[in-house]
């Protein structure tokens, strides 16, 4: 699976936008609210370009192939190339048949306060899914931690399943037609990318 072409960089990105619950109101003003268990990220990538420019052209051509063929490729957000926990060591799933809202692992740095904090992602091997910490995960002596995560596994990894942290890649399909740049007399448009995890 191809990466995405990094050879021109967004001006501005969005956050991750991850799917909510069915929510209902009735007339007398009770909310309810219930779990779709649906998955997968989104995000936009707004791109400045100058389109006479060789590289652009060749840049619009590859998002308009990309798009075209409806490929899958991966896909790194320059909001989270690395945790703002230690993230060191070589960490592994520690266990099988996990499945839920946490995860045991081991390999991690030894008694490491925050080695993983709130908001960090990971991807496990042989799994497509990226996955956010959503409480702050220490070490023990021995490298092992119980991460709490979203959204909860469903198929559970395999043992010894390695961790990767840093430089996440998403599984990633560009979600709806690109908007193509306008240009004016200075040849200069904006290109943007809504692009969804794909699971």
């Amino acid at each position: 699976m191809a990466d995405w072409p990094r050879t021109l960089l967004p001006r501005r990105n969005t956050d991750f936008d991850v799917p909510g619950p069915f929510i209902s109101k009735a007339q007398s003003g009770r909310v309810n609210t219930r779990s779709t268990n649906q998955a997968g990220r989104t995000w936009t990538e707004e791109y400045l370009l100058k389109v006479s420019d060789v590289t652009a052209k060749a840049f619009l051509a590859k998002v308009r192939q990309i798009w075209r063929d409806g490929e899958i490729f991966t896909i790194d957000h320059r909001d989270y190339l690395a945790p703002n926990g230690d993230g060191g060591g070589t960490p592994i799933v520690n266990g099988a048949s996990q499945t839920g809202s946490s995860l045991i692992i081991s390999g991690a740095t030894a008694s490491t306060a925050d080695w993983l904090m709130v908001g960090d992602i990971f991807t496990l091997a042989g799994v497509n899914t990226v996955y956010e910490v959503i409480s702050d995960a220490s070490t023990t002596a021995s490298g092992t931690t119980t991460l709490a995560i979203s959204p909860p596994i469903v198929t559970a990894p395999s043992n010894s399943a390695a961790l990767t942290v840093s430089a996440v890649k998403v599984r990633a399909v560009i979600l709806e037609p690109p908007d193509m740049p306008e240009t004016g007399p200075d040849d200069f448009g904006v290109l943007s990318v809504k692009f969804s995890e794909a699971l």
